[in-house]
């Protein structure tokens, strides 16, 4: 298909356990006007493999040496022929109906730039959670992208090709101009950069779609990884971009730190890890109290979810089910 409305990238990186359920997904989409763009980046294990046997055209391979992901989204996106860009991780996937509740979403609404959905966390092995990611949908400005995150994974959103482009920078890989879009430095949150310096930096529209059309794997590894290295991440966002909006970043940042303590405490919840889960959301409530205001039910839930993680497991199992499906609690209280 030579000029698809929809490019699907995929960057993967030994993810064998979970590119067919990946790429299922995307080949049971109802919208069928897409390419895929499938990005090596210098996978060792069989992944490749198990792409080549789909002997669907739409499926493109791109490969390179291992350079990261933000380096595999932005050369899939510029291998794209697309006018709108969907990325899927590998180890996510999306309901069947993803792309075409999006088309419809912006046709609705020409004015959108990014249209993002809800989120459910699956586990390892595939299996749907009871949590996941149900941000604020509409009148996003940059104070919310920075505290929230509301697109909230890197498999949630469907982007305008032309937004991506006017986005981008120009730079040079091995001599040769490229446009890069997502920041090649960032060693995680690449996206979570990319969504706040496009939101400070152009007038670019961000409104999402309360339907879960999102799976989003939370894997071992990410539950565990180092509340340090997070947070160390967070701040070379912060660093790369305060230099040219100060007054923004004086204003916020301490309650984005705020955000960010939080959401690593209900990690260390997710990880059974109690006595860390309560130091960090000590951290959030101290470094900025204006999160028990402002976003009253999420704190809260985190804070109980803190308290009784502390209980035996069973017990702990057991209370937090009973909450999260609670039938008068709302979606957005099941936590991002």
């Amino acid at each position: 298909m030579s000029h698809p409305k929809i490019s699907v990238i995929i960057p993967f990186h030994n993810d064998e356990r979970y590119i067919k359920q990946s790429l299922d997904s995307v080949l049971d989409q109802s919208f069928k006007n897409i390419e895929i763009i499938c990005v090596n980046d210098g996978s060792r294990d069989s992944s490749i493999e198990i792409i080549r046997k789909y002997p669907d055209p739409r499926i493109h391979i791109v490969s390179q040496k291992h350079q990261g992901l933000a380096a595999a989204r932005n050369a899939g996106i510029n291998a794209s022929k697309g006018l709108f860009i969907a990325m899927l991780d590998a180890h996510d996937s999306w309901s069947s109906e993803k792309l075409t509740k999006h088309m419809q979403h912006f046709q609705r609404n020409p004015h959108i730039d990014v249209s993002y959905s809800a989120s459910r966390f699956m586990q390892e092995d595939g299996g749907l959670l009871l949590t996941g990611q149900h941000p604020k949908l509409k009148n996003i400005n940059p104070q919310h992208i920075y505290c929230r995150n509301p697109i909230g994974n890197g498999s949630a959103a469907v982007m305008r090709k032309s937004f991506l482009v006017q986005a981008s920078e120009i730079h040079l890989k091995n001599g040769i101009p490229y446009r890069q879009f997502f920041d090649e430095s960032m060693c995680q949150s690449d996206d979570q950069e990319f969504w706040i310096r496009s939101a400070l930096n152009t007038a670019a529209v961000f409104e999402g779609i309360g339907e879960t059309l999102t799976y989003h794997r939370s894997n071992s590894a990410v539950l565990s990884a180092d509340t340090e290295d997070r947070l160390s991440n967070w701040q070379q966002i912060r660093e790369k971009n305060v230099p040219y909006h100060p007054h923004f970043y004086f204003k916020w940042s301490r309650l984005a730190l705020s955000y960010q303590y939080r959401d690593l405490a209900w990690h260390a919840i997710q990880s059974h890890k109690a006595s860390l889960a309560l130091e960090l959301m000590y951290k959030a409530i101290q470094s900025d109290k204006r999160i028990l205001w402002q976003d009253p039910a999420r704190t809260s839930m985190t804070i109980f979810c803190t308290l009784v993680s502390f209980l035996p497991e069973k017990i702990y199992t057991f209370i937090k089910s009973g909450a999260m499906n609670w039938p008068k609690l709302k979606p957005e209280l099941r936590h991002a």
